[in-house]
């Protein structure tokens, strides 16, 4: 889990200083992707081990269902808040927008479900 954390850390102050998410098409991709599988690792950890809330070991779809569902909520959650950000701040500053288009936010959500997805498989079928 801190291992997420610090990996994921790292490179949102990698792109601060370089802004690689402007320039390498993929690092975008790259970070919603882990992103989503953080979330994904961060619910099966807080809700199937630390509170037993969740017991997705039962059924494959269930855990996908519960699992992605966490990881794209989040996901849209945090679209929302760049659309607030452009909106308010960005537009007062006239900085570059965040969600240049409707197919960044939806690419980007296709992404946190991709992570979702990711750690799902590992958390059904490790051993």
């Amino acid at each position: 889990m801190l291992v997420f954390i610090l990996v994921i850390a790292f490179l949102v102050a990698l792109d601060g200083r370089l802004h690689l998410i402007n320039t390498t098409w993929w690092y975008d991709v790259m970070l919603h992707i882990l992103g989503g599988a953080w979330i994904g690792t961060l619910f099966i950890y807080l809700f199937a081990y630390r509170w037993q809330f969740f017991d997705g070991k039962k059924s494959f779809w269930y855990s996908l269902t519960v699992i992605v569902s966490a990881a794209v909520l989040v996901g849209v959650l945090w679209e929302l808040y760049e659309f607030g950000f452009d909106q308010t701040i960005g537009a007062k500053y006239m900085l570059p927008p965040t969600q240049p288009s409707l197919f960044d936010t939806m690419k980007d959500l296709l992404d946190d479900m991709i992570g979702g997805i990711l750690a799902t498989f590992v958390y059904f079928f490790k051993k």
